[in-house]
């Protein structure tokens, strides 16, 4: 073990501070809330905070050596933190500070010192623990194990002579001597005696002392009554069971060790003074009973103590199991959330709920769009005054408002959200119970803010990863829509040139039969490339939201009679067959729309079922649909784009005829509108079979329409 001391030198170094006056979110002062925040002068402290947070990101191993600092409720604390803090901007090391709860109450002044130093702590980019041991000794010692601590920093102080009857000596001391691999850095941190708060502190805890021992004088002295009365017919042995008895339950309901030996050693001293014969003396006349006295005073205290460590612990494994049982029902929750909106919902209902008050968060960069501002569904109302203070936290990354030494005045806590990558944004908190937090809630408060943190961090990184993949996805379907549109307009578009220039011809002009035939080829160029741009339109308008059904009541018939009659020149070749039985009942569509989803699956069959092909048409009805089934006698569907086959767009690079794929898609999106389906499938001996679901309407719909 290596032991070293330092003694900070007394530099008179200029130490810019923050105003901390409202600064309006909007103003040329503050600048933009909306925006990166103005540069400020930066303090020693938040170098501290900025060069340690470097340390953390690049903190990649858990192997790696940390520098770990025992802080207390004492106002010297201060200096071990900032020591701590240079030490490990010095050595490039990421450091920690622990506290450890001996299960003793402390004085609201000593409360606040410890939240304080936490605070700054947090501050200055430590990560702050806390664990309970009866032994503070024992707790740093484990602490510094787990966290495979490297150098420990401890303050030593001037003690108050009355505190060392109440002790085992002090902790430096005792880590000194204890058997340990750690490098210690012992800091002196002795207050001037004009400061020194030592002595106020001491008889505080004199006085609490006092309490506890006039309880305990008082509860003996009426056990004592009772025994009193019991003497006469149990007997003075029967006497020792019952102030045994009475220790042990004392023990049960007290967590000082002091008092509890006090009860102890006053139980066996008046049961020899009152009880043992002689009595009214301390002289014992037999010698079983001097041993009987004995035994009982050490197993009195035995047994005392261990009900005292047996409450300790169990009140720490209390808090522990509902702390952990919080952080688990939040984790669980925040699991469940699958969107940053639900997300962000969840937060501050399951915080809220914990903390009992309303929370709201203000989120920053990314997940600024998140935030729920000023509308019905926000817990707090935001003003000019509560950006301001958000401001300063996102700036300086420090806990404001209620219950904090900066903006104290304000009613909302304003809580940081550090990640790794940054600071994510601010909770805000309106405790319903105005009284200020304990160190167990702010403590376990702080591990609520880390999962948060995480969970926000994760979800964006999940999301930027989602926007990464539709950007790729957007890159893909771009390269195949321009390959697709460029083929689909080229191929008509070279047939009417070409036939155009033909035309021209003097030699051509003067041959009717040659003439009518390029007129024909340009009208089915045209009605092609008229097909195509009406499908381009028809997916800008649906994917707008400006299209609009006219339904109208009408046979299937007549539809499937205008397709074939305006796709005639298309559908030359193909032998067409339909097969609807009798009371095929009205369809309830918009004609236009339900006859560009008969013509697209029709043109499809001729561009890929090849020459000669059949197309044969059955229709089937019951009492909640009607079905359409268009079958053909070509090559089929390939297996792997039977499921693709309707998403916008197709690519069909592979086929030797090549489509743009977007009149099945426009299909879908007609059939969804309609409450409709459509789907494609292979018959076994082979060809494509395109299915058309429409919905049957009932009476009162027929009527309305």
């Amino acid at each position: 073990m290596s032991i070293q001391v330092f003694s900070r030198p007394r530099k008179q170094t200029g130490r810019n501070t923050v105003e901390k006056k409202p600064i309006s979110p909007h103003s040329e002062e503050g600048g933009n809330i909306m925006n990166d925040p103005a540069p400020v002068n930066i303090t020693p402290a938040e170098s501290i905070s900025s060069a340690a947070a470097g340390v953390m990101e690049k903190d990649v191993s858990e192997n790696r050596p940390r520098i770990l600092a025992a802080i207390s409720a004492s106002p010297t604390s201060a200096v071990v933190i900032r020591f701590a803090g240079e030490l490990s901007l010095k050595l490039n090391l990421p450091w920690a500070v622990v506290y450890v709860d001996q299960g003793r109450k402390m004085t609201e002044a000593a409360q606040q010192n410890l939240l304080a130093n936490l605070r700054m702590s947090r501050s200055m980019g430590a990560q702050v623990l806390s664990t309970a041991d009866p032994d503070p000794v024992a707790g740093i010692i484990r602490v510094a194990t787990q966290l495979r601590a490297a150098q420990l920093v401890v303050g030593k102080t001037r003690r108050f002579p009355l505190s060392m009857l109440f002790s085992r000596g002090s902790v430096t001391g005792r880590l000194l001597n204890a058997d340990t691999q750690l490098a210690i850095q012992v800091v002196p941190c002795n207050i001037p005696p004009g400061k020194m708060e030592v002595p106020r502190v001491q008889l505080g805890f004199l006085a609490q002392y006092l309490k506890a021992f006039a309880i305990a004088l008082v509860a003996v002295a009426a056990i004592t009554g009772v025994n009193l009365l019991l003497v006469p017919l149990t007997g003075y042995w029967t006497i020792a069971l019952v102030y045994l008895m009475f220790v042990t339950v004392y023990a049960l309901f007290n967590v000082r060790m002091t008092t509890v030996v006090f009860v102890s050693f006053a139980s066996a001293l008046l049961w020899n003074f009152l009880f043992i014969p002689p009595l009214f003396t301390f002289n014992i006349g037999l010698l079983e009973d001097a041993l009987m006295n004995l035994v009982f005073f050490v197993i009195a205290v035995i047994v005392g103590l261990l009900g005292t460590q047996l409450r300790h612990k169990e009140r720490v494994l209390r808090n522990r199991e509902k702390r952990i049982t919080m952080l688990y029902e939040l984790t669980k929750a925040i699991d469940a959330a699958r969107s940053m909106e639900e997300l962000c919902c969840v937060i501050k209902d399951t915080t809220g709920q914990f903390m009992e008050a309303r929370v709201e968060l203000y989120l920053t960069g990314e997940l600024k769009k998140y935030n729920v501002e000023n509308t019905p569904r926000g817990r707090i109302r935001m003003t000019a005054k509560e950006y301001s203070v958000i401001y300063w936290v996102l700036r300086n990354r420090e806990t404001a408002g209620r219950f904090s030494v900066h903006f104290s005045e304000n009613d909302l806590c304003y809580l940081p959200i550090i990640a790794q990558s940054g600071i994510l944004g601010v909770m805000l908190l309106d405790p319903v119970d105005k009284r200020e937090y304990t160190i167990e809630q702010e403590l376990f408060l702080q591990n609520v803010l880390n999962q948060i943190a995480i969970a926000l961090e994760r979800e964006a990184l999940a999301q930027r990863d989602r926007d990464n993949v539709l950007v790729a996805e957007s890159e893909r379907l771009y390269k195949i829509l321009f390959d697709s549109v460029s083929h689909e307009l080229r191929t008509p578009l070279t047939t009417i040139n070409g036939a155009s220039s033909s035309l021209l011809d003097p030699a051509v002009g003067t041959n009717e039969k040659v003439r009518t035939g390029l007129v024909t080829e340009i009208k089915r160029a045209g009605d092609r490339l008229n097909r195509v741009i009406g499908n381009m339109l028809g997916m800008s308008r649906m994917q707008s939201g400006r299209l609009k059904l006219s339904r109208q009541w009408h046979e299937v018939g007549d539809i499937l009679d205008a397709v074939l009659s305006k796709d005639a020149d298309a559908l030359q070749g193909i032998n067409v067959s339909r097969e609807l039985p009798e009371g095929f009942p009205l369809i309830y569509v918009d004609f236009n729309l339900f006859e560009q989803v008969l013509a697209n699956i029709m043109g499809n069959v001729a561009r890929h079922a090849g020459v000669n092909a059949t197309l044969h048409i059955t229709g089937m009805a019951d009492v909640e649909k009607c079905l359409l089934s268009f079958r053909d006698s070509g090559p089929g569907i390939p297996e792997d784009e039977l499921t693709s086959i309707f998403d916008k767009p197709h690519d069909t690079r592979g086929r030797k005829s090549r489509g743009l794929g977007l009149g099945l898609t426009i299909c879908k999106r007609i059939m969804e509108a309609h409450g409709g389906s459509i789907g494609a499938s292979n018959a076994p001996e082979g060809g494509a079979i395109f299915t058309v679901c429409i919905p049957v309407v009932n009476g009162a719909a027929r009527k309305e329409g």
